[in-house]
């Protein structure tokens, strides 16, 4: 996206920020009931404001994409007020007020550190196998053409959501061989066309039976940020940590063509511990 486009999705922040710190003044000043109503419809008035920042404003232009903001402000204010309206119940119009207006900094805070988690995974030990580089659903499983090592070989790509652990973990044991990065565009990482237009670091792999592997962070819609910890010539464990792809991605992982894949299109797998691939002799 431009800073056109984004501006929209700071003043709604901004603005959902700014009346929710507001609210504590309400709260410390013990503000009567016809104020703290004023102040839950005032946040419900500014969460549609990012609508009248849309260049075009008619009915027609209104669609696709352009509909996720009213979408977005239809839904805070139908929480706000919900839980506003409920507090009313057990609390004083104050409170219940600094309950409504805080509420999505809350919800916020929740989802980084849902976001950022990043559980222990056993290990599998057995020889010859090729584990999941993160956690997601598989989007991808064929024989194309290696666009790094120009061989053909056998892509398996996992798309993570938001909600998904999103540290990278190595799929084989070896030696980093080379790295790519490759600055690109931001389009929805489950596309086909995100593994060669997007933003995406690539890291080639030699296993100590001279098998090469390559494995790719691509970012996505929402991605912004690839972190790679690994550097040339470094020696990696299976299921190593090595990066992490911030706010939804999808990582690209090409093997020898001859490899066995061990899931299926569609399967739900967790980075580290499932078993994505076993190498062929």
């Amino acid at each position: 996206m431009t800073q056109r486009r984004l501006f929209p999705y700071f003043a709604l922040a901004i603005g959902i920020s700014a009346l929710s710190l507001s609210a504590m003044f309400v709260r410390w000043a013990d503000a009567p009931g016809p104020m703290t109503g004023f102040y839950r419809l005032l946040i419900s008035t500014i969460l549609f404001f990012p609508i009248f920042l849309q260049k075009q404003r008619t009915s027609e232009s209104i669609q696709g994409r352009r509909l996720l903001l009213p979408l977005i402000a239809g839904l805070f204010t139908a929480c706000d007020f919900a839980l506003w309206n409920s507090s009313l119940k057990y609390t004083t119009a104050a409170n219940a007020t600094l309950l409504g207006n805080t509420a999505p900094l809350w919800v916020a805070l929740v989802f980084v550190l849902q976001f950022f988690r990043d559980p222990p995974r056993a290990i599998p030990q057995a020889p010859g196998l090729v584990v999941c580089p993160a956690d997601g659903r598989v989007i991808a499983v064929g024989v194309v053409e290696d666009p790094y090592l120009k061989r053909q070989a056998l892509r398996i790509s996992v798309f993570m959501n938001v909600f998904n652990v999103h540290s990278n973990r190595m799929p084989v044991a070896g030696q980093v061989q080379q790295i790519w990065y490759h600055p690109g565009s931001f389009v929805n990482a489950a596309l086909a066309k995100a593994s060669a237009e997007n933003e995406r670091n690539a890291v080639a792999l030699r296993t100590d039976d001279g098998r090469d592997a390559v494995v790719v962070q691509v970012a996505g819609l929402i991605a912004r940020r690839i972190l790679c910890y690994v550097q040339p010539n470094q020696a990696v464990a299976r299921g190593e940590r090595y990066g992490f792809i911030r706010f939804g991605s999808r990582v690209d992982v090409y093997l020898p063509a001859a490899t066995r894949p061990r899931i299926s299109l569609g399967d739900k797998v967790k980075g580290g511990c499932d078993v994505l691939a076993e190498f062929v002799d």
